[in-house]
């Protein structure tokens, strides 16, 4: 039985390849290249991280580890305004890139994986409740 099984498989030598290439991108590791990625940097550490689009633009800041010069493993992002606050991110980032967690819009949260550039993908932010 064995013989018939991986001897069909000799004679497609294209099958294996495509099937490992549609396995690595079914499993995130052939999706979007970290050049594909719009990256900003913590201008006091010098960090490098791709901030979620919900964070919008404007100095952002890195609250965690930097491993070779990128945000690596639980932390924050946190948006300033001048002197005030803004958007926050709490989640876990993979050689600079966010891998999931929640965003704090102050009206409202974003919580999932990040996909599309952002956190939640398409969903839309969730109302606080008070």
């Amino acid at each position: 039985m064995a013989k018939r099984v991986f001897g069909g498989i000799r004679r497609s030598p294209v099958i294996v390849p495509i099937a490992l290439v549609m396995t690595l991108y079914l499993n995130g590791t052939g999706g979007a290249a970290p050049t594909d990625l719009q990256w900003s940097q913590d201008p006091g550490s010098h960090c490098k991280f791709v901030a979620p689009a919900s964070l919008t633009s404007g100095p952002t800041f890195w609250i965690g580890a930097c491993v070779d010069g990128k945000a690596s493993g639980e932390g924050m992002l946190r948006r300033r305004d001048g002197d005030r606050p803004g958007p926050a991110f709490f989640g876990r980032m993979n050689d600079g890139v966010p891998q999931i967690g929640v965003i704090d819009l102050g009206d409202g949260y974003r919580a999932g994986s990040f996909s599309d550039g952002d956190i939640g993908g398409g969903a839309e932010p969730d109302p606080g409740t008070g």
